[in-house]
């Protein structure tokens, strides 16, 4: 099985900082079950996270200015066991 997202951050770029590094992402996911036999089921997933390209250009009340870019991506990976009755 697998899976796509599109998923738009709830933060705006006036909101954005350093701290809270967040933007837009593309999730991509996949992932298999094997019957093990009648009680048990092993099952693996995937997914990738990228984010697009965050970009600062800020300045602060003491004229300090925050410039700059981050590039964010993860990887997670799930594996499980499961025993049915």
């Amino acid at each position: 099985r697998g899976g796509l997202a599109i998923d738009p951050t709830p933060t705006d770029e006036a909101n954005r900082t350093p701290r809270i590094p967040d933007n837009d992402r593309l999730v991509i996911g996949a992932g298999a079950s094997w019957k093990v036999n009648k009680h048990y089921t092993a099952d693996i997933a995937y997914n990738y996270i990228d984010f697009d390209e965050i970009t600062y250009d800020r300045t602060s009340g003491l004229n300090d200015r925050l410039l700059g870019t981050a590039q964010l991506n993860g990887h997670i990976l799930g594996i499980g066991l499961s025993r049915s009755f």
